[in-house]
């Protein structure tokens, strides 16, 4: 690996304190992006628990930064731009995101940009895309093509790049570990315990179909099973508590009232 994805691993001695992941290691490139006007947008939306879309994108980047040393180590070859690019991508998972984001963008606003085409002008179009091309030496376009949600992925993807996309959105994504995490913690439920880092460290690549894809050792099997049971529980008792429900559907009750008075 190169200097620079050596950094990226854990070489920098830069520090940003996460109250989950504890101290993550940052470089100039992750510095600077975080600094953007689409980062610090993030500082200020609440996500469920008690937290930030700006502390969950750290916590993404830290173990999306966790898994790609580990299926490096494993064996799997990437290029130092496909690390990069998959990093850069973890923290702006969510620079397209509208405040509200579980309530809002599950209906339709007439006339609103949609999360992709949100995504697309955050990350191709402000200075997310000078940071991206000057300190991570990037085409803003490949980052979005991994960030891009919808029904299909983007056309004509590399096999790297579905494995890329398989770490962001796959069935084990590194979003939904630290929001499991995150919001255990913010709701003070013991769901929420996992160990992350010993899962991660069971993650292995297999082929399948022509692809590339992350699977677990035979030993991580217990940690899955937890891992499943975690995710229903907060569904169930967290996600989908009356608490939450209702002032949800008071908040989207009052949308489509001021949708309809213009």
């Amino acid at each position: 690996m190169s200097g620079t994805v050596g950094e990226l691993f854990g070489g920098s001695g830069r520090r940003v304190r996460d109250v989950i992941w504890g101290d993550v290691p940052v470089d100039r490139a992750v510095k600077a992006l975080l600094e953007t006007r689409a980062m610090r947008r993030l500082k200020g939306m609440s996500q469920r628990a008690r937290h930030t879309r700006l502390e969950h994108a750290v916590g993404v980047y830290h173990l999306a930064n966790l898994t790609l040393r580990r299926i490096s180590e494993s064996g799997a070859y990437l290029e130092d731009r496909d690390v990069r690019c998959a990093l850069a991508a973890a923290l702006l998972l969510d620079a397209g995101r509208y405040p509200y984001a579980a309530s809002v963008e599950g209906i339709n606003l007439p006339g609103a940009p949609t999360l992709k085409e949100l995504s697309r002008r955050w990350i191709e179009h402000d200075d997310v895309a000078k940071v991206l091309r000057s300190e991570w030496d990037l085409e803003p376009h490949n980052v979005f093509r991994l960030v891009s949600r919808g029904d299909q992925p983007p056309h004509s993807l590399t096999p790297t790049e579905h494995l890329l996309r398989d770490i962001l959105f796959g069935s084990l994504n590194v979003a939904g570990l630290d929001r499991l995490i995150r919001d255990g913690r913010g709701a003070r439920v013991p769901y929420g315990l996992l160990e992350v880092e010993p899962l991660i460290e069971r993650l292995r690549i297999v082929g399948h179909e022509n692809r590339a894809i992350l699977a677990l050792d035979e030993d991580g099997a217990g940690m899955l099973q937890s891992l499943v049971f975690s995710r229903y529980l907060m569904h169930y008792n967290v996600y989908g508590h009356h608490a939450l429900r209702i002032p949800t559907a008071m908040f989207l009750r009052a949308i489509q009232d001021a949708i309809t008075a213009g």
